[in-house]
């Protein structure tokens, strides 16, 4: 970034114009008088470093200069090591328990000097968007809810007796908004289904176009890649 050098005082401007005024990099740029490229790599390298706006704001002006090195930071050995376990966490999390912050703290104790944790899911986020093409879907307001269970139950444990007894996790969610309804219910029968689903109309207070299920025997009597048989009650 040596050829595009910026004053770190002009540099802490430039991402407050940007992230906190909305301004476009071309706006923020001309306002400070600096160069359109120069203060995009600027950018890309806060946009990649994984920290809050106030985190790097916070830190000085070396350590400033040092994080928002966009080459140095994909560069180095330590984010070549982290790259080089990307697929690895890719599979293990499509276990059942297994989430981001399980394979954070298994690196971090081989890695005692490794990234932070939201730094950690930042590269592990960005690196997954590039691996996986997807069609962006489109929702309309009220058009669809989204119904299943999550497929992993939940104890409750009764302080007087220490009885477990495990629920089901019904969870509905707005295609558009993505305001969610989650209910726990003891089984996933036919009676269970409805009742969850109706309960979850109720919250909402009103009814979508249609309800989508994914292919729980409750609601899809037939499963077919291309038309699922889904149960008439």
């Amino acid at each position: 970034m040596g050829r595009y050098f910026i004053a770190m005082k002009k540099v802490r401007e430039l991402l407050q114009l940007k992230f906190i005024h909305g301004l476009s990099i071309r706006e923020a740029a001309h306002r400070l008088g600096v160069g359109k490229t120069a203060a995009s790599e600027y950018v890309a390298g806060f946009s990649s470093c994984g920290l809050t706006l106030n985190e790097a704001l916070a830190l000085s002006d070396p350590d400033l200069a040092g994080l928002l090195d966009l080459k140095k930071v994909t560069q180095n050995e330590r984010y070549q090591h982290l790259c080089s376990k990307f697929e690895y966490f890719e599979k293990e999390l499509k276990r059942r328990g297994v989430t981001l912050y399980l394979l954070w703290t298994e690196y971090l104790r081989q890695n005692p000097e490794g990234y932070s944790y939201s730094q950690f899911c930042f590269h592990f986020e960005k690196w997954e968007k590039v691996q996986t093409v997807s069609m962006r879907m489109e929702h309309k307001a009220g058009d669809k809810m989204y119904v299943d269970f999550t497929g992993v139950k939940q104890s409750l444990t009764d302080a007087l007796t220490g009885e477990i007894t495990e629920y089901e996790v019904f969870v509905a969610v707005l295609g558009c908004s993505q305001y969610a309804y989650i209910e726990a219910i003891a089984t996933q029968t036919k009676a269970d289904w409805i009742q969850v689903n109706e309960n979850a109309l109720r919250f909402f207070g009103g009814v979508p176009c249609a309800i989508v299920p994914d292919c729980l025997k409750s609601a899809v009597s037939k499963w077919d890649k291309y038309e699922p048989v889904i149960n008439q009650t």
